[in-house]
This record gives structure tokens, sequence and C-alpha cells, in this order.
């Protein structure tokens, strides 16, 4: 989806009014639509709040504030990738469900390697630490 951003344009007056071209159109995630900007904010509210209990109830907290923020990062950051290199090629445009299917799909795969190489490192950072190195 397109939504107009004014903050980011500079606005042009043409014969006393802003010029439509002053509007820059900003590509964003499809499921954030300008008509219902609240759906984007709480999913964000939701999956803070499912990784703030999941922090609050574990024993190694550091160790799970860690592997929340990777779970979460790498999930962004799948999610705009996929958006970025396959939405438009995959589904062209005015295809909503591929384009939200292929960005949740994204999302997933990069929440997973984000968790997978998490747990790597703190294998790896764990042994290190039992070393005795003087």
């Amino acid at each position: 989806g397109l939504v107009q951003n004014r903050a980011l344009a500079a606005p042009r007056i043409l014969r006393g009014r802003p010029a439509r071209a002053a509007i820059r159109r900003t590509p964003i995630i499809p499921i954030l639509h300008q008509r219902d900007p609240l759906r984007y904010f709480n999913s964000l509210l939701a999956t803070g709040i499912i990784a703030a209990h999941a922090v609050a109830i574990a024993d190694d907290k550091p160790h799970e504030l860690i592997r929340q923020g990777a779970t979460i990062g790498g999930g962004m950051a799948g999610g705009a990738i996929a958006e970025t290199l396959l939405v438009a090629p995959i589904c062209g445009p005015g295809a909503v469900v591929c384009a939200v299917a292929i960005v949740l799909l994204g999302s997933v795969v990069g929440s997973v390697a984000a968790e997978t190489v998490e747990g790597t490192v703190e294998e790896e950072l764990e042994e290190f630490a039992r070393w005795n190195l003087r």
C-alpha cells in the first residue's frame, strides 16, 4: 500500500495552493493502511506485551530479553526484505492478499533465522566463558 507522507515533502505553492506533486507517496508494508493506522500499532503492542511476558517469567532474564529482541528484529527485517524484493515481482499491483502473505512469510523466515543465529551465538559465548584465559 501507499500512504501520503506530508512531513517528508516540502510543500510548494502554485497559484496559492500546495501542489499535488509536493505530497510524497511512500511505499510501506501493506498491512499498515492509511485508513486504519491503529492496526499496525496494535500488532506491535501485542508483540511487545507477549515479549515482555516471556521476559518476566524467564529464569535468565537478560538472555531472554536478547532472544526476544533478536526474534522481533529478525521478523521485522525479514518482512521488510520480503516486501522490498519479492512483492512487486511475484504479486504485481493490486494483489493485496499475495503481498500480505509474502510479507508474513518473510517475517516468519526472518524471525526463525534470527532465533537460530542467536542460539548459536549464545552457545559459543557460554563455551567461551568457560575458558580460563589470563
